[in-house]
């Protein structure tokens, strides 16, 4: 599978974007949004889809980056 195109991060919340094949062998970008944090038993990092609302403006700013 191939890797992301492009990545924009802004301290633990990244916006990740993916070139996608369609059926008829055209392409499309996809955007994953996510959070990292450490698990607190394992000391593991993670990812998350979840955002606390002070997350929200990073959001918006790495959104508007994969978006252009």
């Amino acid at each position: 599978m191939p890797g992301p195109i492009m990545r924009f991060r802004s301290g633990s919340v990244s916006a990740t974007v993916w070139e996608n094949q369609r059926k008829d062998g055209g392409t499309y970008a996809s955007v994953k949004l996510s959070r990292s944090y450490r698990d607190k038993q394992t000391q593991d990092w993670k990812d998350t889809s979840n955002f606390s609302v002070n997350d929200l403006p990073v959001v918006a700013i790495l959104a508007r980056k994969a978006f252009e």
